[in-house]
């Protein structure tokens, strides 16, 4: 503990100015010490003359400029910057990714393979033929086919005598086919067109150019007949008919019946032999009109219906259409029964 003890100053004498400077750091204060201040005595003032003035006054010596020292920061040097570097690692793995896929594009890069996906294997199921076009021949299925041999000599009357005269049987109300033979070249068979040729039969050539290859020559069995004076017998033995019957191309349907008009004028001379007319009706000069089941009949009797020239176009049930010419009416009219009925 410090002791305060009081000093008697008589008179202050001025002390030199100290030199300007930093002040000094106090001591380190240490365990406290009591220290006796000795009294000093400092004589009593006397008086003295004026000072002389210096010429020139000293300037108080100036202490050397002491750096002031900068406030150090500190910045740690091991902290990790975890933000940035994660920002860096995701940069080079995308920069990484799109360059193996721009590798892959244009250098490494191959056509896909298929890939083949197994299904349950199906039940096989068969597959529906196609159902051909029915002809005149699965139409007139079932019926007989007539051999005729065609004889180099009159080739016509012999067709039709073989025919007409009962030399080949045809049920009543039924048909044959009629297949056509080179009397001395057996394995000569005559087509449609080729058989009217050698038969002599004139027929249009507007008309044989417009049938196609379906077309066939039938016998029929006929049952209708008439007496002198036109009456239907009741009773009548079956005599044969002869029946054409051939495929119209389709687009020159209408052509051929306008040109079947034209021909009316001299179908009655062209069939009067082939078909064994008799004399006309002489109450008919020419081709008249009839219905049946929907299909317009022309038809001349000679000189009555079941000796007669009776012509139609029919379309069939395989929606092809057939120029029908018949000698009879019971002939045609049966005719259309099995064109339609199938």
């Amino acid at each position: 503990m410090s002791v305060y003890v009081p000093r008697k100053i008589e008179q202050v004498v001025p002390t030199p100015t100290p030199p300007v400077g930093p002040p000094k750091p106090p001591p380190v204060s240490g365990p406290s010490q009591q220290f006796k201040v000795p009294a000093v005595n400092l004589g009593e003032a006397q008086k003295t003359g004026p000072m002389t003035p210096s010429k020139e006054i000293p300037k108080p010596p100036v202490p050397p400029k002491q750096e002031i020292a900068k406030p150090q920061i500190y910045i740690p040097q091991d902290v990790p910057k975890s933000g940035n570097r994660n920002t860096l690692f995701i940069s080079l793995a995308v920069l990484a990714v799109l360059a193996g896929l721009l590798y892959w594009f244009f250098v490494l890069r191959s056509p896909a393979p298929e890939v083949v996906i197994e299904s349950p294997t199906p039940t096989p199921t068969e597959t529906p033929t196609p159902t051909p076009t029915p002809t005149l021949a699965s139409i007139f299925s079932g019926i007989q086919k007539q051999e005729i041999s065609i004889k180099p000599k009159n080739p016509l009357a012999s067709f039709v005598l073989d025919i007409m005269n009962g030399k080949f049987t045809v049920d009543s109300g039924t048909f044959k086919f009629i297949e056509a033979f080179d009397l001395e070249k057996s394995s000569v068979s005559y087509s449609f067109d080729g058989l009217i040729t050698k038969l002599g039969v004139k027929v249009p050539v507007g008309i044989i150019n417009n049938l196609d290859e379906d077309s066939k020559f039938f016998i029929y069995g006929q049952k209708e007949a008439f007496d002198a004076n036109g009456i239907a017998k009741a009773q009548s033995l079956t005599t044969n008919r002869i029946l054409l019957i051939a495929e119209i191309k389709s687009p020159n349907k209408l052509e051929t019946e306008q040109a079947l008009v034209q021909w009316e004028t001299s179908m009655g001379n062209d069939f009067k032999e082939l078909f064994s007319l008799g004399k006309t009706n002489k109450n008919q000069t020419g081709f008249l009109s009839n219905q049946y089941k929907g299909v317009n009949i022309k038809y001349w009797n000679f000189p009555y219906p079941d000796k007669a020239i009776d012509y139609a176009v029919v379309v069939a049930s395989n929606n092809k259409s057939y120029l029908v010419i018949a000698n009879s009416r019971e002939a045609i009219y049966a005719t259309v029964d099995k064109l339609k009925s199938n």
